[in-house]
């Protein structure tokens, strides 16, 4: 069989995979369930007005355009009648960002580089790494793929003739990346860094480079403020851990795998490695802009890391794992076209078996881990449906509250003294809630004057207060803590 044939077939085969995937995101019963207690913050963040929505994220170290989307597409939907979860709506906006990449790879992938490149890339895109997870997961995760790929194939026409229109496209989505996610922002820059290096090398024009960062940093600067705030409150205090070389390893092989088994990292290390070396082996010329705009896509999941690394020794620990899924999604892009241009079988065949070997474990572990998700989402539910009406529901923070109050509401909250959780003014707060405040001393008193009921102390993320009492543990979401008093 000719080998064009060959990769067309496979091609199409990891397509209509990645098809059968965007069907399993969209009907799997983890949709119906909260697979991460940030969903809670999500759902709690766009029930309130956008200044609000403004405040929650520079409280909580995010920029805002993903819960702004989300909070105007709810909106819609009200204004049209439409009745929908809140649960699902979440998790579809993210669900839609894969059925994007699969559209845009079948009309405009295929076209440039035929069906084995598309099949690559959907295919990895799909079971890789957390992909499938972050797909379904209502946070911001799948916006900020999505804006960072666009940004990254409008970067190859800049390479090949720097036309304004792509300048313009790859502005924006650079800046509507930086609005999603910081690391997106990071790759971003990483980005900028890898045209300016190939501009200079090749004795271009950097006017339309200094044009496009300086249009970036307008277009940003009503967020510098909250932006110099956040980093502030970084530096003082922040819950990622050190980078250790255990973690950096999972971190460098997390484009492929979120398996904790070195091997399966190594693995993933070895594979890019070997890409790598196809990339300079295949390129007579590294600086032909074909050549170097894979180079970059490459570029932009070892820069981020590198970047991320360095600012966590040097800064403040910052670097997580699922930070990388959008540089991650732009070196399968790129790996995907690279492998799509082989002409050797021997290499080729081996690409392809590297692929299909990390897909296999990338695969078992997604199995694994979505069992692990539904058993915990279907606990976080029954955990909350045994708290009943006419149960007493003690709040310790305002955090707690905010996230978990819509699911008690047909108890009697109270909670700690407010002090405007997440710089959301407190009227706000009681406007949205049902529940009382009273100080340690009202909350001990309550308690000790209803010895009849149920009485449930909410841990979740603030100081505990009350030690001294006789609670036993009622289950958890995550790190926040049900006991019974």
């Amino acid at each position: 069989m000719n080998i064009d044939v060959y990769k067309d077939n496979l091609g199409k085969v990891l397509f209509a995979l990645s098809v059968l995937i965007f069907g399993l995101m969209i009907f799997t019963p983890l949709n119906s369930v909260f697979i991460h207690a940030d969903e809670f913050f999500t759902l709690f963040v766009v029930k309130f007005p956008v200044t609000d929505i403004i405040n929650v994220n520079i409280h909580d170290v995010h920029p805002p355009l993903y819960y702004l989307i989300v909070k105007a597409i709810a909106k819609l939907l009200g204004v049209l009648n439409v009745s929908f979860s809140s649960l699902f709506l979440i998790k579809i906006i993210s669900i839609i960002s894969y059925g994007l990449i699969l559209l845009f790879s079948a009309l405009k992938l295929r076209d440039d580089y035929g069906w084995l490149s598309v099949g690559i890339f959907t295919f990895a895109l799909g079971c890789l790494s957390q992909f499938f997870m972050h797909f379904i997961l209502g946070r911001m995760y799948a916006l900020g793929i999505v804006f960072l790929l666009l940004s990254f194939y409008f970067m190859k026409n800049i390479l090949k003739d720097s036309d304004t229109r792509s300048w313009v496209f790859f502005t924006v989505f650079s800046v509507l990346g930086a609005y999603t996610h910081y690391f997106v922002a990071i790759s971003s820059v990483v980005m900028y860094m890898m045209l300016l290096i190939y501009l200079i090398l090749n004795k271009q024009s950097l006017k339309k480079w200094f044009i496009s960062v300086l249009a970036g940093i307008v277009m940003y600067l009503p967020w510098i403020y909250a932006l110099v705030k956040q980093l502030t409150k970084v530096h003082n205090s922040y819950w990622i851990k050190d980078l250790t070389v255990k973690s950096f390893i999972k971190c460098l092989g997390y484009f492929s795998t979120n398996s904790d088994a070195i091997i399966i990292q190594l693995i993933a290390i070895f594979a890019l490695i070997f890409f790598i070396v196809v990339l300079f082996k295949n390129s007579d010329n590294i600086l032909d802009s074909e050549n170097y705009y894979l180079l970059s896509g490459i570029g932009v999941f070892v820069g981020t890391l590198a970047v991320g690394s360095i600012l966590s020794l040097v800064f403040k620990p910052i670097l997580v794992a699922r930070y990388l899924l959008p540089a991650s999604a732009v070196l399968w892009f790129a790996v995907s076209i690279l492998v799509g241009k082989i002409k050797n079988r021997r290499i080729l065949l081996v690409s392809l078996a590297l692929i299909m070997l990390l897909s296999v474990c990338a695969v078992a572990d997604t199995v694994t881990s979505n069992d692990k998700m539904l058993e915990d989402g279907n606990g976080y539910n029954n955990l909350l449906s045994k708290i009943n009406d006419g149960d007493i529901v003690i709040f310790n923070s305002g955090v707690g509250l905010l996230e978990f109050g819509d699911y008690v509401n047909d108890t009697d909250i109270y909670t700690v003294e407010l002090n405007d959780p997440y710089g959301i003014p407190n009227s706000h707060v009681e406007g949205m809630y049902d529940f009382k405040q009273l100080n340690e001393t009202g909350i001990k008193d309550l308690i000790a004057q209803n010895p009849d009921k149920k009485i449930y102390l909410v841990d979740a993320w603030g100081d505990e207060k009350f030690d001294d009492l006789n609670k036993t543990d009622a289950g958890k979401i995550v790190n926040v803590k049900f006991y019974e008093v």
